[in-house]
């Protein structure tokens, strides 16, 4: 049985914490220099791979069958599109990131898409990149276990993709998929969460949402 929903603003309010959890995660200051005795550990060091996640190249205003998609687009600050469900609602946050959210059910989490850019060294790989994010996630979040981890390409840019679960203590089991993208001296992080029972509801529309997205 589950607990009384949150309210929108205790729920955003998580979600901002998420946010900027994603963003330490990735700026140097935010760096775990410490040895985690976590599943942390256990990745294996990235490599080059043309691995394809997404395959969605549609052009038009429509994605999956009865469901309409509006464009955010933001050249200046963020330099990026998406399309997105055009009930979904849409948050940007300081310039700094997007977050993107279903109409809102009766449960504990509120499932998200947030895509968050900032600026970052030139000379950072993304070894580094996904190291950092692996070690303060482990540090960070309870029962923090590592599903997948390999690398991968979005639109000819060296990107990871990270598969993990963790354990919130009002939700339960959360899964979140991560795909960080290197761009020269910007890093993008695209980050999907769901509690477990909800995960594979979403998950298809996210695919292609994340398939549409652009640099620009």
């Amino acid at each position: 049985m589950k607990a009384l929903s949150l309210s929108l603003p205790i729920r955003l309010s998580l979600i901002f914490s998420l946010l900027l959890l994603i963003i330490i995660s990735i700026c140097p200051a935010g760096f775990v220099s410490s040895d985690l005795q976590s599943t942390a550990q256990q990745h294996l060091p990235l490599s080059p791979s043309s691995t394809k996640v997404f395959s969605f190249n549609n052009t038009d205003g429509s994605i999956t069958n009865n469901t309409f998609f509006s464009t955010f687009q933001n050249i200046n600050a963020l330099g990026m599109m998406i399309k997105y469900p055009n009930n979904w609602k849409t948050v940007q946050a300081d310039n700094s990131a997007l977050i993107l959210m279903p109409p809102l059910d009766r449960d504990n989490f509120s499932e998200n898409l947030i895509i968050a850019v900032f600026g970052i060294n030139n000379s950072i790989n993304i070894n580094q990149l996904s190291d950092r994010a692996i070690k303060n996630y482990g540090a960070y979040y309870n029962d923090f276990y590592i599903l997948n981890l390999k690398p991968i390409f979005i639109q000819g840019k060296p990107a990871y993709l990270l598969l993990y679960t963790y354990t919130s203590p009002t939700a339960g089991e959360i899964f979140t998929m991560n795909i960080g993208i290197k761009d020269g001296s910007k890093a993008y992080v695209i980050s999907y969460s769901a509690e477990q029972q909800e995960y594979h509801s979403y998950l298809s529309i996210i695919e292609k949402m994340i398939d549409s997205f652009r640099l620009v």
